[in-house]
């Protein structure tokens, strides 16, 4: 704003208009182009910041652009600057849509926590509960028409059972033990009762045909087999059938190692080698030139076709082999 003081030197000391005093020399104020291009410059940008535009022939312009002005100040939309969020209007108390979603939602967790799918939803909770309203009522109905747990054998109907309450008489322990005496008799193959376990000795001889026989002590017997071994030896040594033989190890034409599953006690073994299959020859069998260990045995098989015309024994591999090993527990 522009007073008529500041665009020239006729005005008084507060830079106003005054009508001068010629008799004393002092000039009237006078109207600069300055001055009133600055009042116009006012008014025109009054009318235009209310939203008008100018019209020459509207001298009611500047009334209606503060009448405009006035009733846009108490307008939200007219407002510049205007904050965006709660936090902007210095509001601390309350919930941000973010917050109050993840409220919402931690409720709603908390209220289904670990539930099954069947039953995270409260529709499929209430037709769990077949839609009933009173359940609790229900439920406290339906226990208390069940029947009461009993705390004695008479409650439950028992009548051939003695209470621990009882007194026993004489005759009724006798009678009791004599029950259990006729029970503890030796078993035999029409009788059951009690037997013992027998000791390797009586296994090993045969003695005792009362005593009960366990599988390690079979297996330590001496009567019995402690390996033995069916195979092809033609080509690729093949096992049709064994017992306690984890291999056989090819070492040539008519050479063999029986390697046992499971080591024996000593190498004192006995053992049978027997050799078939090869028509027209006389087939031999021995053991090999090792002697026999804990965990192996070497066997060697030849044949002498036309034997007694000077014919050679030729080391030879059979189809049919056999070996029985007793002892050695």
């Amino acid at each position: 704003m522009q007073r008529i003081g500041d665009s020239t030197s006729t005005a008084n000391g507060s830079k106003e208009f005054t009508q001068g005093q010629p008799a004393s020399g002092v000039d009237a104020t006078l109207l600069t182009p300055a001055w009133l291009n600055a009042i116009q410059r006012e008014l025109v940008n009054l009318i235009v910041g209310a939203g008008m535009d100018i019209v020459p022939s509207d001298d009611s312009q500047v009334l209606n652009a503060v009448k405009a002005l006035q009733a846009a100040a108490g307008t939200w939309a007219k407002l510049a600057n205007k904050p965006t969020t709660v936090a902007g209007f210095g509001i601390t108390d309350a919930f941000t849509k973010t917050e109050t979603s993840s409220a919402i939602q931690k409720a709603v967790s908390d209220l289904v926590a670990s539930s099954p799918a069947a039953l995270d939803t409260l529709n499929e909770l209430a037709a769990a509960l077949g839609n009933d309203p009173n359940f609790a009522t229900t439920m406290t109905n339906a226990l208390a028409g069940k029947a009461a747990k009993a705390t004695t054998l008479s409650g439950y109907g028992i009548t051939d059972a003695y209470p621990k309450t009882s007194t026993y008489s004489q005759a009724e322990i006798t009678a009791l033990l004599a029950a259990i005496t006729d029970r503890l008799v030796q078993a035999t193959e029409t009788v059951q009762g009690i037997a013992r376990v027998a000791s390797q000795v009586q296994v090993d001889t045969g003695s005792d045909d009362t005593a009960v026989l366990t599988s390690k002590k079979f297996r330590s017997a001496k009567a019995t087999c402690s390996a033995w071994v069916s195979w092809n030896g033609t080509g690729t040594v093949a096992v049709r059938d064994s017992f306690n033989v984890s291999s056989i190890t090819d070492n040539g034409v008519g050479d063999f190692t029986i390697n046992f599953a499971t080591p024996l006690a000593n190498p004192n073994y006995s053992f049978c080698y027997t050799v078939g299959g090869i028509s027209n020859a006389l087939n031999l069998s021995s053991g090999g030139s090792v002697a026999p260990t804990v965990s192996a045995l070497r066997v060697t098989s030849v044949s002498a076709a036309g034997m007694g015309t000077g014919a050679n024994f030729v080391m030879t591999d059979f189809p049919y082999n056999s070996v029985q090993v007793f002892g050695g527990k």
